[in-house]
């Protein structure tokens, strides 16, 4: 079952199409379909169930490396990256245009040029904003809620629904920078709804895109088949 869904999920795309035929060399897809995933999550025998929290941790595992190697190519000094480098991971799969992505890194350069005001970004702290980025949905139901009322939405605001919707507690340097990028005018308020978008396309990394090579939509799937799964059997 699980070959023959990820089949269906790599024919969707070209990519996907290209590592399903073994175009590519070198590639860890052997002649008879057994990945280095499929070894993994079922043993070289494929003789292995794969359990709920087996998948938990895997998926955990997988977001945390990812996000490691994302933190780690902006070198960080004494574990923390600049804030400018901070924009630049929140930009990279925005579809906005060079000069409007470049605009946003010039307003966080000017605002944390003297080593007084920048404090740099931790690991922890990268990791807690992209964990309130899984729950970037519900996040821009508030929002919206905001702005239909007319009310304000400042910093205040985004710590506020930061704690209700996805419960943690966003760094309050992590908040300045988020305001630095998106606050046009200087009134220290998000008047627009710009920075959801943009926030969108950083959690998923451009990976909705038609060049995905289906992975994300496999393990999506994979996760929803073993979830089904484990309430059946408690049924």
């Amino acid at each position: 079952e699980f070959l023959d869904t990820r089949s269906v999920l790599e024919s969707r795309s070209s990519m996907g199409k290209r590592h399903r035929d073994n175009i590519y060399s070198g590639n860890t897809i052997n002649k008879d379909g057994h990945s280095a995933l499929t070894k993994y999550f079922f043993g070289k025998d494929s003789n292995k169930k794969l359990t709920l929290d087996d998948f938990v941790v895997f998926m955990d595992g997988l977001k945390q490396d990812v996000f490691r190697m994302e933190f780690n190519k902006y070198e960080p000094v004494d574990g923390k990256i600049r804030e400018q480098d901070f924009a630049h991971l929140l930009l990279l799969h925005a579809t906005l245009s060079n000069q409007a992505k470049a605009k946003f890194i010039r307003r966080v350069k000017k605002a944390y040029k003297n080593e007084e005001d920048s404090k740099g970004i931790t690991f922890d702290q990268f990791m807690t904003f992209n964990h309130f980025l899984d729950h970037l949905d519900d996040v821009e139901i508030l929002v919206s809620v905001y702005f239909a009322a007319g009310m304000k939405f400042n910093k205040a605001s985004l710590k506020q629904v930061a704690h209700v919707v996805a419960d943690v507690e966003l760094d309050p340097h992590i908040i300045d920078v988020v305001f630095t990028i998106f606050d046009d005018n200087g009134d220290e308020l998000l008047s627009n709804r710009e920075f959801i978008s943009v926030l969108k396309e950083r959690a998923h990394r451009g990976l909705e895109k038609p060049s995905d090579t289906g992975f994300v939509r496999l393990i999506t799937a994979l996760g929803a088949c073993v979830a089904s799964y484990v309430k059946g059997e408690e049924l």
